[in-house]
């Protein structure tokens, strides 16, 4: 970018001093001198041909040949003067500057890389404050910032686990699919036995308009409530899988499930309990 700029300052100068190169004054200045070559020729031919005139004869003519030469002198000082007048173009060369340097900020990368390094700048403290409960919430513009500051850092150290796990997170949260599929499934790769990356890749596929994905997903909650068969996060999925692809019967079991993990007082058990209502409805409806 800076090479670019560099080539794009160098052409405007040369525009700009374009405008003012005294082309006409160029010309005035031969045309001056094309007459004085043309009188001094003229003046030799006179005194060449002094036998043949007489005294009066010639000063007559040279008489005439100065003043053909000083008719010609306004002229070349217009000329001239038209050279001053060049500075009639210091707008227009202002209104190239302005269009150049519109187009340039337009067209360059200039604006996002300011962005990308005030991000990258500010991750440290976003992650801070994403990271504990009693900060400041984040907004959705300091989410997309921290997803930005994310992305860079990962370039850097990619075998970052706890960045991906965060960056799908927050892909989530910014209901950016893809951003949240792509962190999620580089953290599975790196720890597939990670409960926790197990559970949020298992969520994003759940989401997924791709029957693959779904069928991935159920395989991995699968696995995971084989190994912990009261994990209320993963016996929760489990049922949203089940409800969303009507397979109501499933779906109540896991949400009971959830109901007995939980403690008496526990405030998600009211949600818990009017799904299995919907879900109950849904299916008596479907066995009429």
């Amino acid at each position: 970018m800076t090479t670019g700029f560099i080539v794009m300052a160098a052409l405007l100068v040369l525009c700009i001093g374009l405008l003012f190169v005294p082309w006409s004054g160029r010309r005035s200045i031969s045309r001056d001198g094309l007459n004085q070559l043309i009188y001094r020729q003229r003046l030799r031919e006179l005194d060449e041909n002094r036998d043949a005139i007489d005294a009066s004869q010639r000063e007559a003519l040279v008489t005439d040949l100065q003043k053909n030469l000083l008719d010609d002198v306004p002229a070349a000082t217009s000329a001239r003067a038209g050279r001053a007048g060049a500075w009639v173009y210091l707008p227009g060369a202002v209104v190239l500057v302005a269009v150049t340097l519109g187009i340039f900020f337009k067209t360059s990368s200039l604006m996002a890389v300011s962005e990308w390094q005030q991000a990258a700048a500010q991750t440290p403290a976003l992650l801070q404050r994403a990271m504990h409960p009693g900060a400041q919430p984040l907004t959705m513009s300091d989410l997309s910032r921290l997803a930005l500051g994310l992305r860079t850092r990962l370039q850097q150290h990619p075998d970052n686990l706890e960045s991906w796990v965060v960056l799908g997170r927050i892909g989530v949260v910014l209901n950016n699919y893809t951003l949240a599929s792509q962190a999620f499934e580089k953290a599975y790769r790196m720890a597939p036995q990670n409960a926790d990356v197990k559970a949020g890749y298992a969520e994003i596929l759940l989401r997924s308009p791709d029957e693959a994905d779904n069928r991935l997903a159920d395989m991995l909650l699968q696995e995971m409530n084989a190994q912990a068969p009261n994990n209320t996060e993963v016996l929760g999925l489990m049922a949203f899988s089940a409800f969303e692809r009507q397979r109501y019967p499933q779906a109540i079991d896991a949400w009971q499930k959830m109901l007995q993990a939980l403690p008496a007082g526990d405030s998600r058990r009211a949600v818990i309990e009017r799904s299995i209502a919907k879900a109950q409805q849904e299916l008596d409806g479907a066995g009429k």
